[in-house]
């Protein structure tokens, strides 16, 4: 009796620790794309991740301003299609390096049924603690979304996002960050031949 009731604790132990899924996987880094913008740009590539062991990889997303300028902001994002279903877990864990310090890289995520002009399931600015990001750290981030499933079942857009108004941001210097852990796997390719095919190539000549 003792015995199962300390694995029945030990289980429960286990889910209470149980860690929230990762938000930024491979499939969804490598659809991610950057912008250029009327004061900066952005590039995103997915490289291995720094500091930790081979085979891991990350998202690098490295943001580049020219100027101060109101109503604008430079993105790295991507539109889910289908949408993302978020529902089965309203914390989702996201794991990032800043390579400098930082409190103005915003996360968005925006599901239709969101009110608001945007529908955002989640915009806010990401920070440790409430604090700048330190530099070269990770960090594991646990983010909340909306309480309601219907809210973040279909995430029809994913990004990360400096606003060009924030003067506090340095002008004319790379700013990076690396977004998500997860191990490298290419997207899945349509089979071929397709069904019912036999996989030849059928030619025939332009001149007879």
């Amino acid at each position: 009796m003792n015995r199962l009731l300390a694995l029945s604790c030990l289980g429960l132990c286990a889910l209470a620790w149980a860690a929230p899924p990762d938000l930024l996987t491979c499939e969804r880094a490598l659809a991610f794309g950057g912008e250029n913008a009327p004061s900066g740009r952005c590039s995103v590539r997915v490289v291995a991740a720094p500091g930790q062991p081979k085979g891991v990889h990350t998202l690098e997303v490295r943001f580049r301003l020219d100027r101060h300028q109101k109503n604008d902001w430079i993105d790295a994002a991507y539109r889910p299609a289908p949408p993302l279903d978020l529902s089965a877990s309203r914390t989702q864990r996201l794991w990032i390096r800043a390579e400098q310090p930082s409190d103005w890289l915003h996360i968005k995520l925006c599901d239709p049924d969101n009110p608001g002009t945007n529908r955002a399931a989640l915009e806010v600015a990401l920070t440790h603690a409430g604090k700048p990001l330190p530099v070269g750290e990770w960090l594991a981030l646990d983010l909340e979304l909306p309480e309601e499933p219907a809210r973040r079942d279909g995430i029809d857009s994913f990004g990360f996002y400096i606003p060009s108004a924030n003067e506090a941001i340095p002008l004319e210097r790379d700013l990076v960050f690396y977004l998500g852990l997860f191990p490298f796997d290419l997207p899945p390719r349509p089979p071929w031949p397709p069904a019912g095919g036999s996989g030849a190539v059928r030619t025939r000549p332009v001149f007879t």
